[in-house]
């Protein structure tokens, strides 16, 4: 097995988290990848240059690039979820000073538990990796992303479903693996212990790239090798991998498919919008430049029969249209996502009906909530562990979300300001 050998459904689920990122990122990381979320339309294939007022050519495209805007639907329903996650203070029982630095960048115990909750939602799968750092003072946490994670493999020892391999990407370079470490349980002196080794892809005499092993060893606890792998993996499914489709996949879906219809109907504003003035039959003093020109001093003669006119929308029911399925599509967005994303459709809604709506995202949260809790506890026991500290700590989220039960004209209200 080569170390960037990838796990069966990776290549399924890479592209879903890369868009589930850049549209929870916003316009920016959106726009950037062009054609990937914006199609051209049949009249932008060939590329027809524009100069613009600061001579920078553009063609159609860019033009219906610039004009879209992206509606900031998936990043508000993040937003929205983690602040429920956040309303009420975790309960939280750590060795003294370990919840001011947590992770291995310095972070604190309720940023990476914050981090985790997103992730969780956007990806529906991420990781914490134990690490003891040579000459550190004690243990601490690696954030791991789902795209991170290449490859895994589970086993029965000693009567329970272990994790036994593992492929994570420590460094990317030009969206390839730059250097993957990789954890397996193996047998030294008749008992398992984990082994970690640490591989980069350098050139070799031929000129070709090939994965080389900087280095291995095994991870010891306490002067002793460990018999499991130091990874917390967190899906929702528990604390276990086992990539799906993420909690926020179906907004970020209805985004993409707004900023679409955002385009075409910018589009359609730009070029049917406007009026247009229309001539037929106009003499020209000079063939070599047929310029029409406008304006009180201008003189237009025509020959006979002739006319001019203005092109105009004089039937805008396309473009309503294309607006109101626009509208239709925030609405769906909000269902599909937070309901406190804007105002209840119109009309009253039935109180089993909201009971419900209510209840099946709170469920979903509190699923959220307690693998969170599950996760960040596990990552704290092995750290005192390695650190030889005795103690039942534990992080837990309140995972009760029934205290929000603001009326729909409150939550519009808030959301206005």
């Amino acid at each position: 097995m080569k170390p960037d050998d990838k796990y069966e459904e990776y290549e399924k689920y890479a592209p879903i988290w890369e868009r589930v990122s850049d549209f929870c990122d916003g316009e920016d990381s959106v726009k950037s990848k062009r054609e990937e979320y914006l199609p051209k339309l049949p009249s932008q294939m060939e590329a027809l240059p524009a100069r613009t007022a600061n001579g920078r050519h553009q063609t159609l495209y860019d033009l219906f690039l610039e004009k879209a805007t992206v509606w900031p639907g998936a990043s508000k329903t993040l937003r929205a979820y983690t602040g429920i996650l956040n309303n009420r203070d975790p309960e939280v029982e750590v060795p003294p000073g370990w919840d001011d630095i947590f992770s291995m960048a310095g972070e604190d115990i309720y940023t990476v538990a914050t981090w985790c909750g997103k992730e969780l939602i956007k990806s529906g799968l991420l990781g914490l990796l134990i690490d003891y750092p040579a000459g550190g003072v004690r243990p601490y946490a690696v954030k791991i992303r789902a795209k991170d994670i290449i490859n895994y493999q589970y086993a029965i020892l000693k009567g329970k479903r272990s994790l036994v391999y593992l492929a994570l990407v420590m460094q990317w370079y030009k969206g390839e693996p730059g250097k993957i470490v990789t954890y397996k349980i193996v047998e030294q002196d008749g008992a398992p212990a984990c082994l970690a080794e640490e591989w980069e892809k350098t050139e070799n005499s031929k000129g070709e790239k090939e994965w080389v092993l900087v280095r291995g060893l095994f991870v010891v606890a306490n002067d002793a090798p460990i018999d499991y792998i130091p990874f917390v993996p967190m899906s929702e499914y528990g604390t276990i991998i086992k990539p799906d489709y993420p909690l926020i996949l179906d907004v970020v879906n209805l985004n993409k498919a707004h900023y679409q219809n955002d385009a075409e109907y910018r589009n359609a504003l730009t070029f049917a919008g406007r009026p247009t003035p229309c001539v037929a039959g106009l003499i020209h003093d000079d063939d070599d430049n047929p310029v029409i020109q406008l304006g009180t001093s201008t003189v237009l003669q025509f020959e006979p029969g002739g006319s001019w006119g203005m092109l105009g929308l004089d039937d805008a029911s396309g473009i309503n249209a294309i607006r109101q399925a626009g509208e239709d599509l925030k609405k769906d967005m909000a269902l599909a996502g937070s309901r406190a994303l804007m105002a209840d459709p119109a009309g009253v809604e039935a109180a089993e009906t909201a009971r419900i709506h209510k209840e099946g995202e709170h469920g979903q949260l509190s699923t959220v909530a307690k693998v969170v809790s599950d996760g960040m506890t596990k990552a704290l026991m092995i750290m005192a562990n390695w650190a030889g500290i005795a103690g039942d700590f534990k992080y837990r989220i309140n995972p009760d979300f029934s205290f929000m039960q603001e009326n729909p004209s409150t939550l519009t209200s808030l959301w206005q300001m």
